[in-house]
């Protein structure tokens, strides 16, 4: 195999690695059979993910499935938070997270885990002024309770709810067009 050249441009250099070359077919491959990192009791758990994933657990034609009964929670909070927020140990709230896809539900659980500790709520919110645009003004045009209502992947809510002792997780959107 020659000496990487810095000069190289991306195609030569692709070109040049082992997988253009013929010994990459007589290599042999592997693919992993177990996972290494379930512990012996979640395997049926993992196995039951692995085959919804795939799509081989569709209870129907119309591709739905029900969770098993022990999958379900009747109150996540305090599945996931209850001890910590019971004896207020605080700093154990860090070492759990509730994972949603939607903005909304992440901030009604939020909003409920913030009843749970003590102290005084401080509400951050956006600034919400329009500028003036020709005789008619943007106020007129978008209603500000509209603005503030606006929900994207790629904005902050509008409002921030912060208490003492709550955890924040600063996330930020590398680029939102591809979800990262």
């Amino acid at each position: 195999m020659p000496e990487p050249d810095m000069s190289f441009n991306d195609i030569t250099m692709t070109m040049t690695s082992i997988q253009h070359k013929n010994i990459a077919e007589t290599i042999p491959s592997f693919k992993l059979t177990q996972n290494q990192r379930v512990n012996p009791e979640e395997v049926e758990f993992v196995e039951t993910l692995r085959k919804l994933g795939d799509g081989q657990m569709q209870d129907g034609d119309e591709g739905h499935f029900e969770f098993p009964p022990e999958c379900l929670s009747d109150n996540v909070i305090n599945d996931v938070y209850g001890t910590a927020l019971a004896t207020k140990n605080y700093d154990a709230l860090h070492e759990r997270v509730i994972l949603t896809p939607l903005n909304k539900d992440a901030n009604d659980i939020c909003d409920e885990v913030l009843m749970y500790i003590e102290g005084q709520e401080k509400v951050y919110t956006s600034v919400d002024v329009l500028s003036q645009d020709n005789n008619l003004t943007n106020t007129e045009r978008y209603p500000i309770e509209v603005l503030n209502a606006i929900d994207l992947n790629s904005m902050p809510s509008h409002e921030l709810k912060l208490k003492v002792n709550a955890i924040i997780m600063l996330i930020r959107n590398l680029l939102c067009v591809k979800k990262l």
